[in-house]
């Protein structure tokens, strides 16, 4: 299931993805997404806060077609703060990031720890 997280920042996604993450989760994602830069909005900082989401429950399917939709906007992506509470997040978000700011100049992944949450909705916030 995934929650729009209330957000001060008109340029901020914030997403909370809750016991699992399914075609339909992402479609929402995806349509959040492009309200915002048909909005006007043409680069997004996004916050995902996914320490309720078991990895067990994540459709693999749901993955590749996510990392595809990231590939395609990548142009509007900003900064990213994956939020979670796990070692396995924290590598994988790690790995991902490697090529993430390597590719987009000025513009950062980072993992933050849930007891952290502060500090990545600073990170996103700022511009």
């Amino acid at each position: 299931m995934i929650k729009k997280l209330m957000s001060e920042s008109n340029y901020v996604l914030a997403i909370e993805i809750i016991d699992e993450y399914i075609q339909e989760d992402l479609q929402q994602f995806e349509n959040w997404f492009e309200e915002m830069v048909k909005g006007g909005q043409q680069e997004l900082n996004i916050l995902f806060k996914i320490d309720q989401l078991p990895i067990s429950h994540i459709s693999f399917k749901t993955i590749i077609n996510d990392a595809l939709f990231s590939m395609k906007n990548i142009d509007h992506c900003g900064h990213i703060a994956m939020v979670g509470h796990s070692k396995v997040e924290k590598v994988a978000v790690g790995m991902e990031s490697m090529g993430y700011n390597k590719s987009t100049k000025g513009r950062e992944m980072k993992y933050f720890n849930i007891v952290d949450i502060d500090k990545a909705w600073e990170f996103v916030n700022a511009r």
